[in-house]
């Protein structure tokens, strides 16, 4: 009898293991058939990351590279119909390689409405119509697939356009949507939309989101052609959950997250003086960071498991406060564009001449933001493909050396840099109407021309994102701002465990001469400056070795000092 109530406790913990593992299997993904509705994603694709293109990282990766914005229709055309693609990017993959870059953002990939062949043509690629499809006049997915493969080979990390928000009018889904088919519901539809919507950035009507078709009217943020998926809908957040999940297994490094603001609209109804209001939120609702939260969680940290740590950067374009929101405790997005910080940049360069009171703005700017970004990383960038800056050659008026500034500040702040394609080279705004003149050929014989130059603004990035891969406080480092005997030039020092680096960057026209600079918040005494790059060091000022003095930083230029020395 013994022996029978064993072999029967026996079968019955190796049934119960094997249902355990059975449910552990398909939970890991999101969430098994049974319970998915508990799951905010559902029963996604399993996270099996290819063995072939995945490239193993470490859980901070994105921290330590400079990343390189592409916008694909215009960096490199390798057959010759005009337009840029995916195969003209890999043959440039040695470029970047030299340049330095360590990550690349490439702009919306995936079959879209507009192809906008034209040479001029803005093929912006954010209208969906298939996004499991990559855009022909872009290549096929086995070109994606070499690209992937061989900017992986030279140690590159490369991340995608993740258009989440909404898909064009011409795909499939909405066609079927708009005609009341089984994916009626995968898009807002309201026979009589609150007339207190506007744009979802402010202003506007709300006949300008909501567009009529037949007897109801769709929502749609942006434009007519750009329809707002129903994120409420949980069929439609696992389909898009299957998509993420497909192209990260494919190997991309991580996702840049258009529109991230924009996901949810909620009419919130409040009680007023006795009377009920209704409240309509376009922006930053709750239910759009709760989305963000549950993607990290339940899809891009399951791949730490496999050593290959995938991440996310949000496009939050609005201030600083707003921007903290997507950070949560760390649990939200990896990285978050610093939008605030780019006209800081810009204005610090182009008025920092003549108005100390700009570079002291901002210097506290750089402090705040150390706060803003406590819990997650700041990307941060001097321009971009939307209507933000204009490039610097241009925000300059062709100023060689305020371009050569602008880039060493982005590098050097803290944050993760982003350099848009053609800044490395100078280029201007294009002579083209709106984020289009943004968005022109990259000059490939400027790039020959400026190789040979040894002072080229080519040749300069190159030392100054080498530079920054030098020196691992310029990375990671803490922020300590310092306080200086010119107000026009701004101070601080990088400090990570006993590296520190100090920079002096010079936003005048004026040759810079005894700069005194207070080193006392180091708290290093018997200090040794070694330099990297700038002016000589002239002998030390003070007894104590805790106040230093400097020579000729050249106008608009900077100087950057190793600090070696006993606390």
């Amino acid at each position: 009898m013994k022996k029978l109530h064993f072999f029967l406790l026996t079968l019955l913990l190796f049934a119960a293991s094997f249902l355990n593992a059975a449910t552990i299997k398909s939970g890991s993904n999101g969430g098994s058939a049974k319970n998915s509705n508990d799951k905010y994603f559902g029963n996604f694709k399993e996270i099996a990351p290819d063995k072939i293109y995945t490239l193993e990282t470490d859980k901070e990766w994105y921290k330590n590279v400079v990343f390189y914005h592409i916008w694909v229709k215009a960096f490199a055309d390798s057959n010759g119909d005009g337009v840029g693609d995916l195969n003209g990017i890999t043959s440039k993959l040695d470029y970047l390689k030299d340049l330095g870059v360590g990550a690349i953002w490439l702009s919306p990939i995936f079959a879209c409405d507009y192809k906008g062949k034209e040479k001029n043509g803005n093929m912006h690629a954010y209208d969906t119509v298939d996004y499991y499809k990559v855009e022909k006049e872009f290549g096929t997915e086995a070109d994606l697939e070499n690209l992937i493969a061989q900017a992986h080979i030279r140690d590159i990390k490369i991340i995608f356009d993740y258009v989440v928000n909404h898909t064009s009018d011409k795909h499939p889904w909405f066609i079927d949507s708009k005609n009341g088919g089984a994916k009626r519901n995968w898009y807002i539809w309201n026979d009589h939309p609150n007339e207190n919507y506007g744009k979802p950035w402010g202003g506007g009507s709300w006949q300008q989101v909501w567009h009529k078709y037949k007897d109801s009217y769709y929502y749609g943020g942006f434009w007519s052609g750009m329809p707002d998926l129903n994120m409420d809908n949980p069929e439609v957040r696992e389909e898009m959950a299957n998509v993420l999940v497909y192209w990260l297994n494919k190997g991309f490094d991580g996702i840049r997250i258009d529109a991230a603001r924009h996901l949810f609209e909620e009419e919130v109804t409040r009680k007023i003086d006795n009377k009920k209001r209704t409240f309509i939120i376009q922006s930053d609702s709750e239910k759009t960071i709760k989305f963000f939260r549950n993607m990290r969680k339940d899809i891009l940290d399951k791949y730490d498991a496999y050593n290959t740590t995938k991440m996310m950067v949000g496009e939050v374009w609005n201030d600083g406060d707003t921007i903290q929101k997507y950070g949560g405790e760390g649990d939200i997005f990896h990285m978050c564009f610093d939008f605030p910080l780019a006209y800081k940049m810009r204005d610090v360069v182009k008025l920092g001449n003549g108005a100390s009171k700009v570079v002291l703005d901002f210097k506290d700017y750089l402090n705040r933001d150390v706060e803003y970004f406590e819990y997650f990383r700041a990307a941060t960038f001097l321009n971009n493909h939307d209507e933000v800056v204009s490039r610097p050659m241009t925000s300059f008026d062709g100023n060689v050396e305020r371009v050569i500034l602008a880039l060493a500040t982005n590098l050097f702040v803290p944050g993760t840099p982003f350099l848009y394609y053609g800044n490395e080279i100078g280029m201007a705004d294009g002579n083209l109407s709106g984020d289009r003149k943004f968005r022109t050929d990259m000059d490939w014989s400027s790039v020959d021309t400026q190789q040979r130059t040894k002072n080229s603004i080519l040749n300069r990035s190159k030392e100054l994102v080498k530079i920054r891969d030098n020196y691992k406080a310029l990375n990671n480092g803490e922020l300590i701002t310092l306080n200086s005997s010119n107000n026009k030039v701004l101070t601080f020092a990088k400090k990570l465990d006993n590296e520190i680096i100090l920079v002096a960057l010079n936003y005048t026209e004026a040759e810079v001469i005894d700069l005194e600079i207070d080193l006392t918040p180091l708290k290093v005494e018997k200090a040794k400056l070694k330099e990297i790059i700038g002016s000589k060091l002239n002998d030390i000022t003070s007894e104590n070795r805790a106040n230093f003095k400097f020579t000729k930083i050249a106008p608009f230029s900077f100087a950057l000092y190793s600090i070696e020395g006993s606390k």
